[in-house]
Order: C-alpha cells, then structure tokens, then sequence
C-alpha cells in the first residue's frame, strides 16, 4: 500500500494527489465520503445516483432466474427411474418407469 501526503490550507482545503484521484476514478465535480476513527479517515468515491441505479439494473438482470423448458424439465422429471405414488382414497396407485420406456421421448 502507497501512502500519499497532501497539505491542508487555512480554508481547510485539500489537492489530492493525481494518484489517489485516479485510483478512485475521480472527476471534477466528484464527491468524496470520509470515514473518520480515532486518528484516521478513509476516504471514497461516493457513487452517483446514475451509477447506482445502473449496478442495480446489472445485478437484477443477471439474478434472473432460468427457466426449464418444457422438454428439459420432462426430461430432468424421467432421468432415472422415477416411483410415484398417489393417494386415491382407501387405494395407493404405484408407478414405476424404467429409463427405457423413455428413451426416445
């Protein structure tokens, strides 16, 4: 980690270094958010309102869930054999597919 020094004016004002503004990918007109502990602060980009709003609209497109198609999740359904078991009041019908009779579907 590079340190950098800047000196503070009787305003209260600081010039960053050219590093530290290009490491957080400053521009004019930028905010900047210090953090401040006991005796020193971390300084960050505050993102605008446009950035946020895009990173937002990136992450929701990509957590997207994925569908099945109808033959995938036929397919996904008839893998392996399958046992299927319904409740038809005081009877239990019992189904069980081999794969082979499914080869081909």
């Amino acid at each position: 980690m590079t340190v950098y020094h800047a000196k503070v004016t009787s305003k209260g004002q600081v010039t960053l270094p050219l590093e530290v503004r290009r490491a957080l990918e400053l521009e004019p007109g930028a905010y900047i958010a210090f953090e401040v502990a006991r005796d020193y602060a971390v300084v960050t980009r505050q993102r605008s309102t446009a950035e946020i709003v895009r990173d937002l609209a990136v992450r929701s497109e990509s957590a997207k869930p994925r569908y099945a198609s109808d033959e995938e999740a036929v397919g996904a359904f008839f893998a392996g054999d399958y046992l299927a078991e319904e409740d038809l009041g005081d009877q239990v019908l019992s189904l069980r597919v081999p794969p082979s009779l499914l080869e081909g579907l």
